[in-house]
């Protein structure tokens, strides 16, 4: 707020019993450069009224009237949810009663023997005030573009798993089928020509492997893309079959503790984004933790759905990892957000690391189990 130049116009609500002292503090306000419109009140009805009806810079308030107080004020004005300065004026007030005003929410307290000091007072509440009311429009329009932020964020995740549905499908419908015809044809090529050379049999014999070994990593690559199990057999199930077949390929003792058979959200895409979560710590356990043991435990536990992945592995430094661009777990607990819920990963060197997710289930919202 700028104080140089002209002057300072401010819509002043005094609330004050003494029309001697209205003229005495607007004289003081208008004299250090203010151009003031003053409104007098002196009940708590009055007070409720205007700040209903009019919008007012600054409130100056006798501490004590017949029927009203200082402290009712700030009372009214608080749950009235206006950011208003409300400064305390007195003929006579000790400093206990000074602190309590300030602890309740004044800004300021003047003495009426001392009124010179109210213009900069006032001058510093307004200032004060006029930050406060910055600082948190500032804050709603970060929440709002954060808040978009994770619609994009969400947007762009359900796009690429769209993609990846497609590119599996594809892959399996192209690919996928090509393969399994030319092995069909192989076979034909083994029956008729097995047995009249032996070089043209370990040929075939190659080629069977080779296209073998082929149609598994294509299997491999769909159901990575996307596990056409969330859709047939449900989240946990699926979580199930990933934990076992990580176990397989990395030689790693899996266990699996749950209480409850199947669990799905309405919002398929928050199944979907919960077993993304969980690849994503599998992926780094296999990457980075060296473990001989994971154990997973899915819980609904009636407001929220808890799944937790721990493995004995190296842990880490918490406080050095945070110092570093952890993108996987970023993107874990930018898909949590999204849903709602949060990640927290807890881990010590040669303890193992614990991640825990949890996700609101039972809120009332269109995201609700079914």
């Amino acid at each position: 707020m700028n104080w140089t130049g002209e002057r300072v116009k401010i819509n002043l609500l005094l609330i004050e019993d003494s029309e001697s002292d209205m003229v005495l503090i607007t004289e003081y306000l208008r004299t250090d450069g203010f151009d003031v419109n003053c409104e007098m009140i002196c009940s708590e009805a009055a007070l409720k009224s205007e700040l209903a009806d009019n919008s007012w810079d600054v409130v100056v308030c006798d501490h004590f009237m017949p029927g009203f107080s200082s402290s009712r004020a700030l009372e009214v004005l608080h749950e009235s949810g206006q950011e208003i300065p409300l400064l305390v004026v007195s003929g006579m007030i000790d400093e206990k009663v000074a602190i309590d005003a300030l602890k309740a929410g004044a800004f300021d307290y003047v003495m009426k023997d001392n009124l010179a000091r109210l213009p900069s007072s006032v001058r510093n509440a307004m200032t004060a005030y006029d930050l406060v009311r910055k600082q948190k429009v500032a804050n709603r329009e970060l929440e709002s573009s954060r808040r978009l932020l994770r619609r994009l964020a969400a947007h762009l995740q359900n796009a690429r798993e769209d993609e990846r549905e497609r590119f599996a499908r594809d892959l399996h419908d192209d690919l996928g089928s090509g393969m399994a015809a030319l092995k069909i044809d192989l076979k034909w090529l083994i029956r008729k020509l097995g047995g009249q050379n032996s070089e043209a049999d370990e040929k075939l014999a190659g080629m069977t492997k080779l296209i073998d070994g082929a149609i598994a990593s294509v299997r491999q690559v769909i159901t990575e893309m996307r596990p056409s199990m969330i859709d047939d057999l449900g989240l946990i199930a699926t979580i199930e079959w990933q934990l076992e077949a990580f176990g397989k390929r990395n030689d790693v003792n899996v266990e699996l503790d749950r209480n409850c058979d199947d669990f799905s959200f309405e919002n398929k895409d928050y199944d979907i984004s919960i077993f993304r979560i969980f690849q994503e710590a599998l992926n780094n356990i296999a990457k980075h933790a060296g473990a001989s043991r994971v154990a997973v435990s899915v819980m609904d536990e009636g407001e929220q759905l808890m799944v937790e992945i721990f493995d004995d592995g190296c842990g880490f430094d918490m406080n050095r990892r945070r110092n570093k661009d952890s993108f996987g777990v970023i993107s874990m607990s930018e898909r949590a957000l999204v849903m709602g819920g949060e990640i927290e990963v807890l881990s010590s060197p040669g303890s193992g690391t614990l991640v825990k997710l949890s996700i609101p289930i039972r809120d009332g919202s269109s995201d609700e189990v079914k």
